[in-house]
């Protein structure tokens, strides 16, 4: 799936099933060097089980263009501009860089979208919240 953002395209894998209704939606981000293909297993695990699977390339990744981010704060900030964009309400999934990215993002001063319980929906620190290993 290509999306723009700030004018650039952007690609997210969704595990071959367009992310549509008003499933909830986890938020996959790759890590350093990598693009969205690493998670393709989760992705089509996720999206064949009620999910709406999103695993976005970060600019200059895989089949998204632009400039790559050389720092967390700015992966974390354009996380947040994607987020804003696709007006959703993700959870997320998160291992190694993209875990650094996603913890900039939730201390950053922009709002943070909760679940019911006050914690971030379907992180991997949550109870009860999808697994990738």
């Amino acid at each position: 799936m290509i999306t723009t953002l700030d004018g650039v395209a952007v690609h997210a894998a969704t595990g071959g099933v367009v992310p549509a209704g008003d499933k909830p939606v986890v938020l996959l981000v790759h890590g350093a060097g990598m693009d969205a293909s690493v998670w393709s297993l989760q992705t089509r695990y996720l999206a064949n089980r009620g999910f709406r699977a999103v695993a976005v390339d970060l600019p200059g990744h895989g089949a998204s263009e632009g400039e790559p981010l050389t720092f967390i704060g700015d992966m974390a900030e354009w996380l947040h501009r994607y987020i804003a964009s696709r007006r959703t309400r993700p959870g997320a999934i998160r291992r190694s860089l993209d875990g650094h990215v996603h913890r900039a993002r939730a201390r950053s001063p922009v709002p943070q979208r909760r679940g019911r319980s006050g914690t971030p929906r379907y992180s991997n620190s949550d109870a009860g919240a999808p697994r990738t290993h």
